[in-house]
């Protein structure tokens, strides 16, 4: 409507060129008060996405808090939707074994964190059966995939949503490997002297991990309960990899500096972890975006 109005009135300036003086004055005001609306929106939309300086900061700022107000609203009208993922009973059979998977991942995931904990108090031995625990409980996790793979494959599924299925469980399985490679990086310490001024970070990187996968989990299983709590809780793991990030550069500077107190060995093994936590916070995004992706795509946030 908007457009056709401003049209009109732009028509008339160029086809009827007769006019009056008054006329065509009232003609550009009424096509200027039903396109620059418009344009200032556009300006501001390639602003935003852009980042080049194509329009006033303000501007950008009232687009940015438009789309921020908009996504809120397609979110607030999804949720009274009451959307689930997949909802016929057939389907929640197939997702049922996906949601095993992720909960023996879980389960090997706290128990790593365990051993990473006992890792820090010297307790070696304690930490050695832990690490052991956590690659049986994964390896079990990998025979559910499989089994998830397998079914999911040969299910009813529509193909579009047989795809997502199976994504979801190779990047939860990516997640249980790099729990896996941590937790193999645990066995190979041995006696140490470790830097006290490391053991606080390390502690805060480890809980902000273990945090970023029980986020993850509980993502996974809102797809098929309420696509905007799972959606929600995507965008949750994607801050909290972000904070690990920091944290593990902060964490590696600080290492360097206390290098001197640790044998090459030791400062091995203390790497690794430090950079396996990563992975494993990484696995968890990119997982995290799958379920953003599954999550916009059924809601139609787009």
């Amino acid at each position: 409507v908007t457009l056709g109005v401003g049209g009109m009135a732009l028509g008339s300036l160029l086809v009827a060129p007769t006019l009056s003086e008054g006329a065509k004055i009232l003609l550009a005001v009424v096509f200027l008060f039903f396109t620059a609306p418009i344009a200032s929106h556009a300006i501001g939309r390639a602003g935003y996405y852009s980042g080049v300086r194509m329009s006033p900061d303000t501007v950008k700022d009232e687009y940015e808090t438009y789309a921020i107000i908009d996504r809120r609203d397609k979110l607030l009208k999804a949720r009274v939707r009451g959307r689930a993922w997949l909802g016929e009973r057939r389907q929640r059979e197939v997702f049922e074994l996906a949601s095993q998977h992720v909960r023996q991942t879980l389960n090997s995931v706290r128990v790593m964190h365990d051993a990473v904990q006992d890792f820090l108090k010297g307790d070696l031995s304690t930490m050695e059966e832990e690490a052991s625990r956590s690659i049986s409980l994964e390896n079990k996790a990998d025979e559910l995939a499989v089994q998830a793979l397998e079914v999911i494959s040969k299910s009813r599924l529509s193909p579009e949503d047989r795809g997502d299925l199976l994504n979801l469980v190779y990047r939860v399985r990516n997640v249980g490997t790099a729990a896996k490679a941590l937790a193999y990086r645990l066995e190979l310490a041995e006696e140490y002297h470790f830097p006290s001024k490391i053991v606080p970070g390390l502690e805060e990187l480890a809980r902000t991990v273990m945090e970023t996968v029980e986020t993850l989990v509980t993502a996974v299983t809102e797809l098929n309960q309420d696509l905007v709590s799972a959606e929600e809780l995507s965008d949750l793991v994607s801050e909290l990899e972000e904070i690990v990030d920091r944290q593990r550069r902060e964490l590696i500077k600080l290492l360097l500096k206390e290098s001197r107190l640790l044998d090459a060995a030791s400062f091995f093994v203390v790497n690794e972890v430090i950079m396996r936590l990563e992975d494993l916070a990484d696995a968890c995004e990119e997982t995290a975006d799958h379920v953003r992706i599954i999550s916009v795509k059924y809601l139609r946030l787009v």
